[in-house]
């Protein structure tokens, strides 16, 4: 089963069928900056070093007017106005918002599905390097599993990406989940900030264009994201049509009706009285900050325990763990724990291991994840799927070739043109030095004539 959302790095795992799948990383994390050279342009600057700046310049501009006019040559139909943006255009020469596929009657264009399948490539090649070669390209015709190649495994990914996305967009609206204006405000504000970050406007647009993104298109993305996390909210509330039921829950492990989940923040007895003290009086800080948020504090809970908590275990279970009357924990943790209602939080809870403040969550948010991550795996499945020429057609290995060569080009030249741009300042500041140092002088030298005519018409 394949969740993208799911996991924080590309790690690949089997399916019961035997078949390998890629989680990959969270969606937004697909938004950062990442240039992607290919090894043979891994020293693309170096080898021209000594050569003027002109130089380099124009071998490049003829390297990417060789590579549009390529592109050009391979689509045989006329370009239709307006079609002719970003990087998937122009080593496809396909129309950017064209169709490429359609889930459940959602439609996924050529730049949704190129961009789908670019991260992939880059996510697998980052993540599994025995499955990349020397010059940076995937090894298309290894063995993941028996039976399906890299190649496979990338096309199955993508597709299941542009599923996903689309599962999320169909049912955002068939239940009515969807983000509200202040939400949307929120996450425009995180992306212009992003921007900011960048170094502005321009060089964000740049981003984007190597990404073969619209700003539109990764606003779109990042509501999709951030609608999800909707999702997740809404298996535990009751109404809600994502609602985890009763009968569903206790499928998951072993959970009871007498079974609660119990997230704590543990700091660890010292070696001394001291020590103690300090650990102690951190924990009554906790506490206060707890207190003054309101009902705020679960989320706050979990931003101190994973800044705090020193239990090893936090990794492993990030919401807490399942506690029972016959669990084997301490007895003054589970004690405290199973009085607890859901989303009341203890006071400080003295054990052998230390110091403990235990907040009992809701115990659907234990399962909420798989279960949400199953429901979406079966609409996957069962979605019903068109595809166009383009898509039975398209040799992803020459498209991971091309849009690795295109981008380093481009960010080649991009990086020598703002090279030459900061020379040419230098230069500027130069000369405006070498004149005011000029005129100074000569100001200088009015300055003392004008003194002595003054003291001759003086005397």
């Amino acid at each position: 089963m394949q969740v993208a959302f799911a996991g924080k790095s590309a790690i690949p795992r089997l399916r019961p069928d035997g078949t390998c799948v890629i989680i990959l990383p969270v969606i937004l994390a697909a938004l950062r900056p990442a240039r992607r050279y290919s090894a043979a342009l891994g020293g693309f600057l170096y080898d021209w070093k000594g050569n003027s700046f002109m130089k380099r310049l124009t071998a490049l501009l003829l390297a990417l007017c060789m590579m549009l006019t390529l592109a050009a040559c391979a689509s045989e139909e006329e370009t239709p106005a307006g079609q002719g943006e970003g990087i998937f255009y122009e080593i496809t020469g396909l129309d950017p918002e064209a169709v490429m596929l359609t889930v459940d009657g959602r439609e996924v264009t050529n730049r949704m599905y190129f961009y789908w399948l670019a991260y992939t490539m880059s996510s697998i090649t980052s993540s599994v390097p025995d499955w990349v070669d020397d010059a940076g390209l995937l090894k298309w015709d290894e063995e993941v599993t028996e039976g399906q190649t890299v190649e496979d495994l990338v096309r199955q990914e993508a597709l299941n990406t542009a599923k996903m996305y689309m599962v999320v967009e169909n049912w955002s609206e068939e239940y009515g989940i969807t983000l509200t204006d202040d939400d949307k405000a929120i996450i425009d504000q995180d992306l212009d900030s992003y921007a900011e970050q960048l170094g502005g406007q321009e060089m964000y647009e740049a981003y984007l264009w190597d990404q073969g993104l619209t700003d539109e298109l990764n606003r779109r993305f990042s509501y999709d994201y951030y609608t999800y996390s909707e999702f997740h909210d809404a298996t535990m509330e009751p109404g809600s049509p994502l609602y985890i039921t009763d009968d569903v829950l206790y499928q998951y492990e072993e959970i009871t009706p007498d079974t609660v989940l119990a997230d704590h923040i543990l700091l660890t007895k010292g070696d001394d009285a001291e020590a103690n003290m300090e650990a102690y009086a951190a924990m009554e800080q906790i506490l206060e900050m707890l207190d003054q948020a309101g009902d705020s504090a679960p989320s706050v809970f979990s931003y101190i325990a994973d800044q705090v908590s020193q239990d090893p275990g936090r990794s492993y279970y990030p919401n807490g763990y399942l506690v029972t009357e016959d669990a084997d924990f301490l007895p003054e943790f589970k004690e405290a724990a199973l009085a607890l209602e859901e989303n009341q939080y203890s006071g400080i809870v003295a054990t052998d291991a230390g110091y403990h403040i235990i907040l009992r969550r809701p115990i659907r948010q234990y399962v909420a994840d798989q279960y949400l991550s199953d429901l979406i795996s079966v609409a996957m499945d069962n979605a019903e799927m068109t595809y166009s020429d383009a898509y039975n057609t398209l040799d992803i290995r020459q498209f991971q070739i091309d849009y690795q060569t295109y981008t380093a080009l481009h960010s080649a030249v991009r990086e020598l043109t703002e090279a030459e741009e900061t020379e040419e300042t230098d230069d500027t500041a130069d000369i405006a030095d070498t004149g005011t140092t000029d005129t100074s002088g000569t100001t200088d030298t009015a300055d003392t004539a004008g003194t002595a005519d003054a003291g001759d018409t003086q005397a």
